[in-house]
């Protein structure tokens, strides 16, 4: 059976405690998304997730590598100064950092799923503030080639 990379990052997702609000889209679906979700729970947004890379394997098949945006918001007052929002933004880059583990340590079947490669996966957490029309406040997690191990049923 096939699974996706938006179901398998859904139920990473929803391990997280405390227990997000998900939404996966474009960057307009997020944005529209983002303005409608007024919940005083943590926000995860997925946006985008694309494939990037095909490579050929040394067993003659390919090895495949993703890249996708994640946000990790929190709904905040107007009008608020970036001092005021410091404790948001290290309590995202915590939520942020839970989720790389759970990625990390993701298995189907008892089979990891995903491959972290140094020097080749590359994770930068961006600090967002006011983001939407609803005022959101977090960081962005890039994720770039991330490795898939074949043969997991992964599409």
């Amino acid at each position: 059976m096939a699974v996706s990379l938006n179901s398998i990052i859904e139920s990473i997702v929803l391990e997280l405690s405390p227990l997000p609000v998900y939404a996966y889209g474009t960057a307009n679906e997020i944005n529209d998304l983002g303005d409608k979700v007024t919940t005083g729970t943590p926000v995860v947004f997925l946006v985008d997730a694309y494939k990037t890379g095909l490579d050929f394997a040394m067993s003659g098949g390919f090895n495949r590598s993703y890249s996708f945006l994640m946000q990790f918001m929190e709904q905040t007052p107007q009008g608020q100064y970036l001092t005021e929002n410091d404790p948001v933004l290290v309590r995202q880059s915590g939520y942020c950092e839970n989720f790389l583990i759970k990625l990390r340590d993701y298995s189907l079947n008892g089979i990891k799923v995903f491959k972290i490669e140094p020097n080749k996966t590359k994770v930068d957490i961006i600090s967002k503030v006011a983001k939407y029309d609803a005022n959101y406040t977090g960081v962005t997690l890039d994720v770039r080639n991330l490795s898939i191990i074949p043969n997991q049923g992964f599409c």
